[in-house]
């Protein structure tokens, strides 16, 4: 089967996932579905051992293909996948996450429509706890008449959702990708697939909203508070938002959404221990301090701009990330899990 062309590819791209590898791949391969389609394991130079169990079942199993590169960034390896894929449609998938039981299956009757894109919801999955759950059901979201994906996106905004830019929300037809050269942006290390995905629906024509959930999405990950203290990270989401922000110049109701989320990066920025690192995420937000001035009368971002005022930048986004950080021991401690 490899190298056919067929009805799905599935690109995972992977670094250092040995932990939970082997759940994901045994997610997609168990999957009750009459679906042609393959798995693309990237391997993003992994230390660990996520080459070896790839490799296995790459060998074993005849629609899993195996790819290797320098480590180069989880953009790098979804863009290798896309470039060697043979699907009709396109799905990506984490690592650590495992995909919906027979989600294939249900799913498989939109492959015969012609959409461009399907949208459906992911699971927050905490199973030490044995806990999961839809936090936003986008399928109570209307569909749009047209390709207007501006209005479509509205409807997140106005309801506080945030909109289904994750990568394993979609499936989204190879061809557009290659005809349009749409590609991750490598210069991104996190909100590359928020800047992937407005790229995208420039470019679409329909689609449709389902009421499935693709995946189960591993909240309970060692590296997420390390991933929120990056300086680099941090800088990404910023450019991405900001950007976005100036993008919807006359829609004030999308600009008040993308102020939020700058704020709320611009936050973490207190997290950042080395002075240089925080020093050029703060020149940053000064240079767009504006942004922070557009955010919502939600509570917190009126005592953020209470705070900006009395204490300046630096001071307000430490204090604001030790009560960001207290308040989730909180919740953690109340919901009995760790992270």
């Amino acid at each position: 089967m490899k190298g056919k062309y067929m009805q799905l590819s599935i690109i995972v791209p992977i670094y250092n996932s040995e932990k939970y590898l082997e759940e994901c791949i045994e997610s997609i391969i168990s999957q009750e579905s009459k679906l042609e389609y393959e798995i693309l394991l990237v391997n993003d130079g992994s230390t660990d051992g996520s080459k070896k169990i790839s490799k296995k079942y790459a060998t074993k199993y005849n629609n899993i293909i195996y790819l290797e590169e320098i480590n180069s960034g989880v953009s790098s390896a979804r863009n290798n996948g896309i470039l060697n894929a043979h699907g009709k449609y396109i799905f990506f998938m984490d690592s650590d996450d495992v995909m919906s039981k027979n989600i294939l299956r249900k799913i498989s009757p939109y492959f015969t429509k012609g959409y461009d894109m399907f949208f459906g919801n992911f699971t927050n999955w905490y199973p030490s706890i044995k806990k999961e759950f839809i936090l936003n059901d986008i399928s109570k979201i209307k569909p749009i008449s047209g390709n207007d994906f501006n209005v479509l996106c509205n409807q997140f905004i106005k309801r506080n959702w945030q909109i289904p830019w994750n990568t394993y929300q979609y499936f989204i037809k190879r061809d557009t990708l290659i005809n349009k050269k749409i590609l991750f942006n490598q210069n991104l290390t996190v909100g590359e697939d928020c800047d992937f995905f407005f790229r995208l629906i420039k470019n679409l024509h329909s689609y449709i909203i389902t009421d499935f959930s693709f995946v189960k999405y591993r909240v309970e990950t060692e590296n997420s508070l390390i991933k929120s203290q990056n300086s680099q990270n941090i800088l990404s989401q910023l450019k991405v938002f900001s950007s976005l922000y100036n993008q919807n110049g006359n829609d004030i109701i999308a600009r008040q959404y993308y102020a939020d989320r700058f704020a709320n990066v611009f936050i973490l920025i207190g997290l950042i221990r080395d002075i240089n690192e925080k020093q050029e995420c703060l020149l940053f937000v000064l240079n767009h301090k504006h942004i922070l001035w557009a955010t919502s009368k939600h509570l917190k971002y009126r005592v953020m701009r209470i705070m900006l005022n009395i204490f300046g930048l630096r001071i307000t986004s430490l204090y604001l990330a030790l009560l960001r950080n207290g308040f989730r021991k909180i919740k953690i401690r109340k919901n009995g899990y760790t992270l």
